[in-house]
């Protein structure tokens, strides 16, 4: 699943919203803690504690 998203200032960081789908999918919730890592060119995204991988096969 791709969904473009704009990434915007926050304070002195920059910031990118997660779309709903993903946040439901994920089961995110406000001050969760989401761990963030770099593979070559993609960000991955994992949920601490939850064992769920920040990605979502396409269809």
């Amino acid at each position: 699943m791709k969904e473009p998203r704009k990434v915007t200032r926050t304070g002195n960081s920059l910031s990118v919203g997660l779309p709903k789908k993903i946040v439901d999918i994920l089961n995110v919730k406000r001050s969760d803690v989401i761990e963030c890592d770099v593979e070559e060119d993609r960000m991955i995204l994992n949920k601490r504690g939850s064992g769920k991988v920040g990605w979502i096969p396409n269809g």
